[in-house]
């Protein structure tokens, strides 16, 4: 029987060659002349943002795409020259009318108005500097006169916070700022002698002139917060101060952004006491940049990476622990395991967030969300906005914090059956905050 000879490797090549057009034209439709671009077609392409260039690139460039979009969006969130003049005119009429009622005070601005975080439309901190004021009963008879001031030129009457742990006025002026057409309504908020949170804002309008990726990081950031309702002190959330905090204690683990404080006592900086709590930090940028050598600080990388960088790391890695600018001072072993616990930066020990137990894992969900939503190579803006569709979600939500605060009151006041009764009522669709469930069984 005769053998054939197996076809070698060439006789394949040689009949795939022969197949090839034939395949082709059965698959695929010829190849089309494509005409050079115009200039009008190059003037098209070049007026295209570079994000949106970058963006059809791929993924490869989803970090670039992402910086261009938080350098955007911080751009337009900060104020314009007439809404700046409009907003520092009215501080400044209300200065002069308080200065006649009120012989030898200052009003001196805080907060976002004075490290350049302000966002039009948000409150702005000011604390009336009046000597020889001190404890509870005077500070509230000082804004008993402010108030009536106010209502004598304005025709306005403040909103009374007498109450609130640092008392103050909210004071809305009149309309003149939608006349304008600056688009902004802002609400003044009106403390005495706020001395430290005029310090801690000095302290930081001073990291911001460190490190410059932090104003565009922080202004994308509080803006994220405000959208999805966790920027709220008052409602168990995160303050602006506390999100502030965050980002730099994020730089100091990743980037090795130095302690300003710790400079000023390591170099021997005098003592600067302000109601006796010492409150100096270093602004010498000699002594800043050497101890960055010295820290081996890394190249920050762009605001993509290091905004990415943040959701993750508060959303995925954080799973408690002090959050702190300094490490001097003494830790509380007490706190070393604490959720959230972010300490003042001029009163270690002191928890500046205050975030109610309920809102952990909220608010832990919100910066993984985000840093998935970010990951898979989505817009920084759809964060940025609050969508009608979440509306009705939130109002469950805020009934279900109603309903915890009830829990939580009751427990203090030892009223077992009551407390048991409240927590069985309860549907279990309505225990979707694992905060609330903790409490419970801690408590049963």
């Amino acid at each position: 029987m005769l053998r054939t000879k197996p076809p070698s490797a060439l006789s394949f090549g040689l009949c795939r060659l022969c197949l090839l057009p034939q395949a082709r034209s059965a698959t695929q439709a010829p190849l089309a002349w494509v005409p050079p671009a115009t200039n009008a077609g190059r003037e098209q392409d070049e007026g295209r943002s570079n994000c949106s260039r970058a963006k059809d690139r791929g993924p490869s460039v989803r970090l670039r795409h992402l910086t261009c979009e938080v350098e955007e969006l911080a751009a337009r969130l900060l104020p314009t020259e007439e809404q700046l003049k409009h907003r520092d005119e009215t501080v400044q009429e209300l200065e002069h009318h308080l200065q006649a009622a009120i012989p030898g005070c200052n009003l001196v601005p805080f907060g976002s108005a004075a490290t350049g975080l302000w966002v039009p439309g948000r409150d702005v901190d000011l604390s009336l500097k009046v000597a020889g004021v001190r404890g509870r009963i005077e500070t509230k008879s000082v804004l008993h006169r402010v108030a009536l001031t106010i209502n004598r030129f304005s025709g306005e009457k403040p909103e009374n916070r007498l109450s609130a742990k640092m008392p103050l006025l909210r004071w809305i002026p009149p309309t003149s700022w939608e006349k304008d057409g600056t688009g902004c309504d802002p609400s003044f908020d009106i403390t005495v002698n706020n001395d430290l949170a005029v310090e801690n804002s000095r302290l930081v309008s001073a990291y911001l002139a460190v490190e410059p990726l932090l104003k565009p990081m922080l202004l994308v950031i509080k803006t994220w917060a405000s959208a999805r309702h966790i920027n709220d002190r008052s409602e168990g959330t995160l303050s602006s101060f506390a999100l502030t905090l965050m980002t730099i204690h994020l730089f100091q683990r990743r980037h090795g952004l130095p302690s300003l404080q710790d400079l000023a006592i390591l170099h021997g900086q005098p003592l600067h006491e302000v109601q006796e709590v010492d409150c100096r930090f270093c602004t010498d940028e000699r002594i800043i940049e050497k101890e960055k050598l010295k820290l081996g600080s890394c190249e920050n990388g762009s605001l993509g990476a290091n905004i990415l960088d943040f959701f993750k790391f508060f959303g995925t890695e954080y799973k408690g622990g002090v959050i702190a600018v300094r490490s001097a001072g003494k830790e509380p072993s007490r706190m070393s395991t604490k959720f959230l616990f972010i300490d003042n930066p001029f009163e270690p020990g002191k928890d500046v967030a205050n975030v109610d137990i309920g809102q952990h894992l909220r608010l832990r969900e919100e910066f993984r969300k985000a840093y998935v939503h970010l990951r898979k190579g989505n817009g920084i803006e759809e964060l940025c906005h609050r969508r009608t569709d979440e509306t009705e979600d939130y109002a469950a939500y805020c009934e279900e914090q109603n309903k915890y605060r009830v829990f939580q009151a009751s427990r203090k006041q030892g009223r077992i059956g009551k407390v048991r009764s409240i927590a069985f009522d309860l549907d279990s669709s309505e225990w979707h905050a694992a905060g609330l469930l903790l409490a419970l069984c801690k408590f049963l």
